[in-house]
């Protein structure tokens, strides 16, 4: 998208590992899923080519999403279940 917006006054990148978002306004959703405008930071791949508009629809954001807790959807079957398997990249080693 064309990178306005109306709850962002600004993102910096600070390192490799690190970027910093300046809101506009002081909200209490802000502790939780970034205030509404991602719940986590994902690689670039994995979203790119995506309009933020169309992204709670598209087949690649709801069936391979991105992970950073100690499982990951291995298999989702829509309505029915969803299989987890262990995360080897997790964080605190494999659980």
């Amino acid at each position: 998208h064309d990178g306005s917006a109306d709850t962002i006054s600004g993102i910096k990148k600070v390192d490799d590992k690190t970027v910093e978002i300046e809101y506009k306004d002081v909200n209490p959703s802000m502790l939780q899923a970034g205030g509404g405008i991602w719940s986590y930071a994902a690689p670039k791949h994995t979203l790119e080519g995506i309009a933020i508009k169309d992204m709670e629809s598209s087949d690649q954001v709801r069936k391979n999403p991105v992970t950073f807790g100690p499982y990951y959807m291995s298999n989702i079957v829509a309505g029915e279940s969803v299989e987890y398997l262990p995360n080897e990249h997790y964080w605190n080693g494999t659980p």
